[in-house]
This record gives C-alpha cells, sequence and structure tokens, in this order.
C-alpha cells in the first residue's frame, strides 16, 4: 500500500501561513505609521546623489526617531504609502488565511501539492518582481555602480535590507520547499 507525505508539513506551514505574514505585517506597519521615515529610508544615503537639501533631509533620518525631524509628505506621496501598506496587509492575508485554508481543507495531497506550487510560483514571481523594481528604482551613485554598492551591504538600511535580502531569501525558501517536500511527495512511499 502506497502512502503520500504530507506536502505541507507543520514547520513549512508554520514559517509560511505564521511568520511570514507576521513579518509582512511589520511592514504594513511601518508604511501605514511612520510614512515620512519610510519614505526617506527607501533609498539609503549610500545611494544618494549629493544635492543640497535632499542629502541633509535623508541623512537626518540615520539618527533616532525622537530627534530626526522629517519633512512633511506631499498627499500623493502619503496616498501611495497608505496603497503599499494596504498591498502588504492583502498579501499577509493572503498567505495567512490561504495557506490555512489550503492545510485544513484540501485533504486531497496531490491537489494540496498542486494548489501549493501555483501559490509559491505567484510568491516567486512577486519577489522577484519586488527585487527587480527596488534595483531598478534605486539611483545610479555619482561613482561606481548599483550593483557595487549592493554588494557592499554596510551602505544599505533595513529597508533595503527587507527588499532585497529578506525577499531573496524568502524566494530561496520557497525554492527549497518546491525542491523538497513540494516534489518530494509525488513519489508515493511504501510502508
Amino acid at each position: 500500500m502506497a502512502v503520500r507525505a504530507h506536502p505541507f508539513p507543520l514547520p513549512w506551514y508554520i514559517f509560511f501561513g505564521i511568520v511570514e505574514p507576521v513579518s509582512v505585517l511589520a511592514g504594513a506597519t511601518y508604511a501605514l505609521a511612520f510614512q515620512q521615515k519610510y519614505h526617506f529610508e527607501l533609498v539609503p544615503p549610500s545611494f544618494v546623489v549629493p544635492k543640497p537639501n535632499l542629502l541633509a533631509k535623508i541623512v537626518k533620518t540615520a539618527q533616532p526617531a525622537a530627534t530626526a525631524i522629517l519633512p512633511a509628505l506631499d498627499a500623493p506621496t502619503a496616498m501611495g504609502l497608505s496603497q503599499l501598506g494596504s498591498c502588504y496587509i492583502l498579501i499577509m492575508l493572503n498567505s495567512a488565511l490561504m495557506l490555512y485554508a489550503f492545510r485544513t481543507y484540501i485533504k486531497d495531497l496531490r491537489a494540496l501539492q498542486n494548489v501549493l506550487v501555483y501559490f509559491f510560483i505567484v510568491l516567486g514571481v512577486a519577489d522577484w518582481t519586488h527585487i527587480g523594481l527596488t534595483f531598478y528604482g534605486l539611483p545610479e551613485p555619482v561613482s561606481g555602480s548599483k550593483i557595487s554598492l549592493l554588494l557592499r551591504p554596510e551602505g544599505w538600511n533595513s529597508l533595503l535590507f527587507g527588499n532585497i535580502a529578506i525577499t531573496f531569501m524568502l524566494f530561496c525558501c520557497r525554492l527549497a520547499w518546491y525542491l523538497g517536500p513540494g516534489s518530494a511527495s509525488i513519489k508515493a512511499k511504501t510502508s
């Protein structure tokens, strides 16, 4: 009698269905509740071409929040950040609720595996789109290249780290699931 391995073991569910959504909620909170700080941290100072006043505004964001005085955001920028926060919430709810529903209500393991493969493909494409657009949006430095600055993480800030490194690590975890439990469940185990 052949027994199929579960395609979404509990540790993978905890990571993708709980840990990742909580981290996305943190990003949503930052984009919604601390819009000025979020906006001025999008481009780390190491990537900024020195311009009068602009560099001073960005350097101020490196100070503790209590002492940093950030300029007010215009309405379109604040609206864009609110919409970004809303997208973060959508991603968080999608991962938390859909993965719970998949694991709870899809009893056919092959069907569960197929749904998860497509779900993680969509998130993987979103990961690479996010990384690519973050890289594309960084300004060209005065000397060197974007890549040379990206290869020096000491010039990064928390937002750039999250947008590139954490997103890449999430993609690697999705790929590890696909190469591990995602493909292992295809083969029937004999008991």
